[in-house]
């Protein structure tokens, strides 16, 4: 008798279990190269799934601004690719910060991330070597001067 009402419990959970691991998720990829740019650069977004389903794929820019992928839904299953400023629609990278990447697919959405930056090169390290060396050997300098005043 006690067995048969474990099997009454125990066999509605195991089946549960079973089916919702055997139903598979869409899971998909979204993907930036490269991840920093300069203003005004471009950069490729690659996004991508085994499942069969169709989606949208829009960029989202620093100040909130909605951009959306010109092109057709994308389909899946497989990969699809796009550049960002040229493909979506009033698009530019002309503004720095954070820029997602933003994949409605499947019922879920998924984000990919890329930054746009301001990089500083200097022209020559001598340059930034005769920038920290000259305040330095003038402190040393006026030192010395006060120095022998005093000393003398």
């Amino acid at each position: 008798m006690m067995k048969a009402k474990l099997v009454v419990v125990v066999f509605p959970v195991v089946a549960i279990m079973l089916l919702a691991t055997a139903a598979r998720a869409f899971t998909a990829n979204v993907s930036v190269t490269p991840q920093n740019v300069l203003p005004e650069e471009s950069v490729t977004i690659s996004v991508s799934t085994d499942e069969s389903g169709m989606g949208l794929v829009f960029v989202k820019d620093p100040f909130g601004g909605i951009h959306s992928y010109i092109g057709n839904p994308v389909s899946f299953p497989g990969t699809s690719s796009m550049k960002y400023p040229e493909d979506f629609l009033g698009g530019s990278s002309g503004m720095m910060g954070e820029y997602k990447v933003i994949l409605v697919a499947g019922g879920s959405t998924y984000i990919g991330i890329f930054f746009v930056k301001f990089f500083v090169i200097p022209e020559s390290a001598f340059g930034t070597l005769l920038g920290i060396l000259a305040p330095a050997l003038a402190f040393l300098g006026v030192r010395n001067r006060i120095c022998k005043r005093h000393n003398g």
